[in-house]
């Protein structure tokens, strides 16, 4: 865990049922190489819901050989666009690492007393692809003016 709180900022967008064919033709799209990744997500919580009811989603994903557990927190934001704290760190095999997420703060108060309850409650396994734009963001079209 590199920062005690980290922010993630997400951008999601919602295609017609076309839309995924089109996008990758898109010319700035076609031209760069697609990353294809399997992930295998396990989610976790206490069978009473305490993370759920605290609106913290707790998972461990297998992606690439590896598996990485993250915590993220009820963000807030709208149209698409969301903020929220999320921490992510590799582990060393399909158990939860318990201290990791007692040392987080969301853990701190009365949450810290459910760690022990923690237990898988759903299983998401899906493809995904996605492209690094930086060559897009180098084109003087799409800078920022000044």
């Amino acid at each position: 865990m590199k920062n005690s709180s980290p922010m993630e900022v997400e951008l999601k967008l919602a295609l017609a049922p076309e839309g995924p064919a089109a996008l990758v033709k898109h010319p700035f799209l076609a031209s760069e190489p697609a990353l294809q990744q399997t992930l295998v997500n396990t989610y976790f919580d206490t069978p009473e819901g305490d993370l759920t009811n605290a609106r913290i989603a707790l998972r461990l994903r297998q992606v690439d050989g590896q598996v990485l557990q993250t915590v993220k927190t009820a963000g807030q934001g709208g149209g698409g666009l969301s903020q929220r704290e999320e921490w992510e760190w590799q582990v060393s095999g399909s158990q939860l690492d318990l201290a990791g997420l007692a040392a987080l703060p969301p853990f701190q108060g009365a949450l810290g007393g459910v760690l022990d309850s923690l237990a898988p409650q759903l299983r998401t396994d899906f493809s995904r692809r996605s492209w690094q734009l930086t060559r897009l963001f180098s084109n003087p079209r799409f800078r920022r003016p000044g």
